[in-house]
C-alpha cells in the first residue's frame, strides 16, 4: 500500500487533484503506523521462530537492518509530515521512505537470484540519496533534507556493518527484552 501511496501522490498533484492528494496523505496517517507495526510483528515473530536454532547475538544481529529500516522510516516519514507544508522538504522526506522500501525488494532479488553476500541494495540507496543530495547543491537548492535523507540511510549502513559489535549487541538486547 506505501508503494501505491508514493506512486499516485505525485500524479494527484501533477493533475491538480490536491484535495484527493491531502485526503490520501491524511489516509498515510493510517496506513503508515500500521506498516511500521506490521514490519515490528514480522521482526518479532521471526526473532522467535529463529531462536530455538540460533544463538540470541546471532538473531539480534541478524536484526539490525530490519531494525533500523524502521527506525529510519519512523523518522523519515515523521518529517515529512512534519514539514507537508513545506513542498520541498516534503517531497525529500518522502522520497526517502521511498528509498527505504527499495531496500527489501532489491535484497531478495539480490539474495533470492545472485546469492549475494553483499548487502547492494544498501549501498545503492545511499548512493542515490548521495546523488540527490548533489544535485541539489549543484542546483544551489536547500540541501538540508536531503542530507538529513542521506544521514540517515548511512546510520542504516553502519549499523549494518556494527550489527556484532558490543554496542549494537547491547541495544539490541535492550530492543529484546523492551519489546519481545
Amino acid at each position: 500500500s506505501w508503494i501505491i501511496l508514493l506512486v499516485v501522490q505525485p500524479i494527484l498533484i501533477h493533475k491538480k487533484r490536491f484535495a484527493a492528494h491531502r485526503f490520501l496523505g491524511k489516509l498515510s496517517y493510517i496506513t503508515a503506523p500500521l506498516m511500521v507495526v506490521s514490519m515490528f510483528l514480522i521482526l518479532k515473530l521471526s526473532y522467535h521462530k529463529n531462536l530455538p536454532n540460533s544463538s540470541i547475538e546471532k538473531e539480534i544481529a541478524g536484526q539490525a537492518s530490519t531494525i533500523m529500516q524502521i527506525l529510519s522510516f519512523v523518522v523519515l516519514y515523521a518529517l515529512a509530515i512534519i514539514y507537508r507544508k513545506h513542498t520541498f522538504y516534503h517531497v525529500r522526506f518522502m522520497i526517502g521512505t521511498a528509498l527505504l522500501m527499495i531496500t527489501p525488494t532489491l535484497g531478495r532479488i539480490f539474495y533470492g537470484y545472485f546469492a549475494a553476500e553483499i548487502m547492494y541494495e544498501m549501498y545503492l540507496t545511499l548512493l542515490i540519496a548521495s546523488n540527490l543530495l548533489v544535485v541539489d547543491i549543484r542546483k544551489k537548492l536547500d540541501w538540508k533534507p536531503n542530507a538529513i535523507v542521506a544521514g540517515v540511510l548511512f546510520s542504516f549502513v553502519s549499523v549494518y556493518h556494527a550489527r556484532n559489535t558490543d554496542v549494537w549487541q547491547t541495544f539490541g538486547r535492550l530492543w529484546v527484552d523492551t519489546f519481545y
